[in-house]
């Protein structure tokens, strides 16, 4: 389902969310990359095609005509490495106006990527094929294109680029009144409002699905769609009737796939997964009906799912159903057996696992070792799950106060429960005691017949025998007394730990809002101070501010402004980042609105740059006598005069690049900052360099090239930074921004922002 995978009431859960993303990406693959006819071939002729189109290729081949051949190969492989392969040669082979063949093998690259489960490699390789085909304005491939970016930005947790995509896509089928494709968006959409938990409107898309898959007689995606409304109603099932309708839904998929009777990995995959979830509703039947053949299907489905996952390698999926068999090893009470289980799902994790896979594991394994009344063991898997949260500090203390909450209620109902089954022993001693009276009762009527003498001593002795019973009796109901006493006690407590838990939370919300509402002002008052992305292009129309804090206030800035004949941009880096850097950026921008105001000041940065120094130096001065205040900034400023095509400018422990020509010369200052330094020159120098028309100038601060990131956790480095100016300089500077903002998204990950990044790009026109 299109979900974030958080497990939370009404959300499905993360399990069965990778079976409907392998299911999900699978029937799109197919459905998108392959056309009808490759996949109605079967697997010996389709590998006879693609030998007869390889064989085609001899040294003497064109080039262009290599890159046809080696996009129809990758169309038509069946494996995945292999499809990746021949779409990157097929692209080495392109020339640049060969756009169709560019866009075919860019979407079979990102298509294999996908299929790896790596979007992020892939997500470039698909953008760049959406562009082209909204250039060629080709409708047929951009609308597969479009569903595909749907499931990349699901995968990536991007819900508004989600519906965004499923909806241009779907616009694009009804014009071309594509029946099967809208029946496949409407699918999308219905999994799309799932994940918002707004289950009405996923049923409705559905059934609109299941309609148009009966005219097109798909049997596939007939299967899923009602396999996805299975899913569905088992979401909002609280009553056996619910739960019997969703076990018909489920059942319906498996009976069209079994009746298509195809040898497809496809079809095979999906009804294996389809008696996953079968399993789960026979168990919830079973729960609901006491009634232990429910168990047994559960059983049985199970392991026809599950053998053939592990046959198949696809662990994830494996452990994911594995989970229900943990629900019928409860319903057996065979909670030892259970807890066995789910250790041996332990060897599937590694260190690549998903932190909300392995949060949900330990949530399960917490309520194994607490059904045995191993609580040690239980809170120990507490522990672990809350060392997988992604939450905030507020999400974080909420969790631990549900999970608290939870423990004590468990706490409680066990006390409860052990006081209801002591209450239950003692009426059946009653009962016990009074069948014994009424039995010796009747039996000294018949002694009295037969012999009074007898039934004299009989009746003593049964009454000595009442006696003692009943003193039994009054001391059990004293320590039962006492015994409820303790446990209303106990509750008492509990609920003081929890108001004064409550109570404290609440201060720290308090206090956090207040705080986020003081730095979000200032940030208000931060970006007044800047220049105004309008007024930049104004002075220099084809530029481009890529500007992003780490928090919300930066330490960064930038400033543009006209002197005289000169053009200026400022851009600056001050020590620290967040309030700290904030302070200081308004005190760099103070002095500048002081030192840069005429056209003498812009033909000498390097003399502005001294006053700057001398002002911070000034301003920052320590009330402790000895103390030296070495906090400053990093600066760079360039003077543009567009009538001589000259560049002055003057860098204090930065570094700027000129892209010309495809080759990037870098500029280079004074490695020392404005404020105090140990080594300090005594000027900074004002610098002079001719200027092209076509020229790109770069400034920017650290933040970037200290980004961490990619595959191997390194930073993004100034070499990294330099290679990709060079190959974006061509291009249009918003576009430009746009790339950029792509790249270090994509490079940084799960990653958290280590610095303020700001990177200006100046075109000379």
């Amino acid at each position: 389902m299109l979900s974030d995978g958080k497990q939370h009431t009404g959300t499905p859960t993360e399990g069965r969310l990778s079976l409907q993303v392998l299911l999900l990406g699978v029937a799109f693959a197919i459905a998108t990359m392959h056309p009808t006819s490759a996949m109605a071939q079967d697997d010996d002729s389709g590998d006879r095609r693609i030998d007869s189109i390889l064989a085609l290729i001899t040294p003497d081949t064109p080039d262009s005509a290599k890159a046809v051949h080696y996009c129809r190969v990758a169309l038509l492989i069946s494996n995945i490495d292999s499809c990746l392969k021949y779409a990157q040669m097929s692209l080495a082979h392109c020339s640049d106006n060969d756009t169709a063949t560019i866009a075919n093998a860019t979407r079979y690259a990102a298509w294999g990527y996908w299929m790896k489960d790596n979007p992020k490699d892939g997500l470039p390789y698909l953008l760049r094929s959406t562009r082209l085909n909204e250039h060629r304005q080709d409708t047929v491939s951009l609308q597969h294109n479009y569903r595909l970016l749907s499931k990349f930005y699901y995968k990536l947790y991007k819900s508004d680029s989600v519906n965004y995509y499923i909806t241009k896509a779907m616009d694009i089928n009804i014009k071309q009144h594509d029946t099967s494709n809208i029946a496949k968006c409407y699918i999308d959409l219905s999994e799309f409002y799932f994940d918002k938990k707004c289950y009405a409107e996923s049923e409705t898309n559905l059934r609109r699905a299941i309609e148009l898959d009966s005219l097109t007689h798909d049997t596939l995606e007939y299967a899923r769609a009602y396999y996805r409304l299975g899913e569905v109603y088992c979401e909002k099932a609280t009553t056996l009737d619910e739960i019997i309708t969703t076990t018909r839904y489920i059942k319906k998929a498996i009976a069209i796939l079994e009746d298509a009777n195809s040898e497809r990995s496809i079809y095979i995959s999906t009804k294996h997964l389809a008696y996953g979830d079968l399993a789960k509703t026979y168990i919830m039947t079973a729960k609901e009906t006491r009634n232990d053949l429910y168990a047994d299907s559960c059983y049985t489905f199970l392991q026809k799912s599950l053998d053939y996952l592990i046959e198949q390698n696809d662990f994830s999926n494996a452990v994911a159903v594995g989970y229900t068999y943990f629900e019928y090893y409860k319903y057996k009470k065979q909670y030892k057996e259970g807890l066995e289980f789910l250790l041996r799902q332990n060897k599937h994790f590694n260190d690549e696992t998903p932190k909300w896979k392995l949060r949900d594991y330990y949530d399960k394994l917490r309520e194994a070792y607490f059904l045995l009344g191993d609580y040690k063991n239980a809170y120990e898997c507490i522990v672990k799950r809350m060392e997988y949260a992604d939450a905030s500090i507020n999400d974080s203390t909420m969790s631990a106060l549900a999970a608290l909450k939870t423990e004590q209620a468990m706490v409680i109902a066990n006390n409860n429960h052990a006081h209801e089954e002591e209450l239950h022993n003692v009426e059946k001693r009653k009962l016990r005691i009074t069948i014994i009276l009424l039995c010796i009762v009747i039996a000294l009527i018949c002694a009295l017949v037969f012999h009074i003498s007898r039934m004299l001593e009989i009746k003593k002795r049964s009454n000595e025998a009442l006696m003692l019973s009943n003193e039994t009796l009054n001391q059990q109901k004293t320590e039962i007394e006492s015994q409820k006493n303790e446990i209303e006690s106990q509750k008492n407590e509990i609920e003081l730990q929890k108001n004064i838990i409550t109570e404290q939370w609440h201060e720290v919300e308090t206090v956090n809002s207040n705080l986020i509402h003081s730095i979000n002002y200032a940030q208000r008052i931060q970006r007044a101070a800047l220049s105004k992305i309008e007024d930049v292009k104004a002075i220099f129309p084809d530029s481009f501010v890529f500007y992003r804090p780490r928090d919300i206030v930066s330490g960064d800035f930038y400033s543009c402004t006209r002197c005289g004949r000169y053009a200026v941009m400022i851009t600056a880096d001050c020590t620290g980042h967040g309030i700290p850097g904030a302070f200081l950026s308004m005190l760099g921008l103070s002095g500048l609105k002081e030192y840069m105001t005429n056209e003498y000041d812009a033909e000498n940065p390097g003399t502005v740059l001294d006053r700057m120094r001398i002002f911070i130096k000034s301003t920052l001065v320590s009330s402790r006598k000895g103390k030296i205040m070495d906090d400053g900034m990093d600066m760079t400023i360039c003077s543009f005069d567009f009538e001589k095509m000259t560049l002055h400018y003057a860098i204090a422990s930065q570094t700027a690049f000129i892209i010309r020509d495809g080759a990037a010369i870098k500029l280079r200052g004074d490695i020392m900052p404005v404020g105090y330094y140990v080594h300090e020159n005594e000027h900074f120098q004002t610098l002079t360099t001719p200027i092209q028309k076509g020229d790109m100038i770069y400034t920017f601060s650290d933040g970037i090239q200290d980004q961490i990131g990619g595959p191997d956790k390194r930073k993004f480095l100034q070499k990294h930074l330099a290679e990709l100016l060079t190959s974006l300089a061509p291009i249009p500077a918003d576009e430009q921004c746009q790339i950029i903002d792509q790249t270090i998204t994509t490079w940084r990950g799960s990653t958290p922002q280590v610095d303020d990044m700001t990177l200006v790009g100046i075109r000379v026109v």
